[in-house]
């Protein structure tokens, strides 16, 4: 994942575990290395299953445990769409998250996201604004994919 600039975000290895024309489901191991430029996550701290849909501007974490660090089960990157290889996933990340804590859902980093705004051109602000609304909505409503699917790949991690 990299920042709009493209300096790296942060990089992390996945093992596919379904791929499809729509949707890629993906396994994280906890303690594997991650390479963060700013030195907050070393390791990744919990197992967890990743989701990305084709073409959605959001990316989808659940996490198999809480971490003194992270306190919620379900972290949503909104993001530019993932470009998915063979062997490799990509992704351009836009500041704002939707988290899942308690069952209460919430939109964060509203404030990098504001100082960031200036470098977005505005398609891209009010797409990422739009896209975190709506994925609030899915989480809170249980579609698809925040409707337990996440499970049956959560064997895997």
């Amino acid at each position: 994942m990299r920042k709009w600039s493209g300096a790296l975000h942060r990089r992390v290895a996945v093992t596919f575990t379904v791929r499809s024309a729509g949707v890629t489901w993906a396994a994280i191991e906890r303690g594997a290395a991650v390479d963060d430029p700013s030195g907050r996550m070393r390791e990744f701290p919990t197992s967890a299953v990743v989701c990305f849909v084709r073409g959605e501007w959001w990316n989808a974490i659940w996490l198999d445990g809480p971490t003194p660090d992270v306190t919620h089960d379900l972290h949503v990157d909104i993001a530019i769409p993932a470009s998915i290889t063979r062997t490799s996933v990509e992704t351009i990340d836009l500041d704002l998250d939707v988290v899942r804590e308690d069952g209460r859902v919430e939109i964060v980093d509203r404030v990098e996201f504001e100082h960031n705004r200036p470098f977005y051109p505005l398609p891209v602000i009010e797409r990422a604004e739009a896209t975190a609304i709506h994925v609030a909505g899915l989480i809170e409503t249980a579609a698809f994919p925040f409707d337990g699917s996440h499970e049956a790949h959560r064997a895997v991690t």
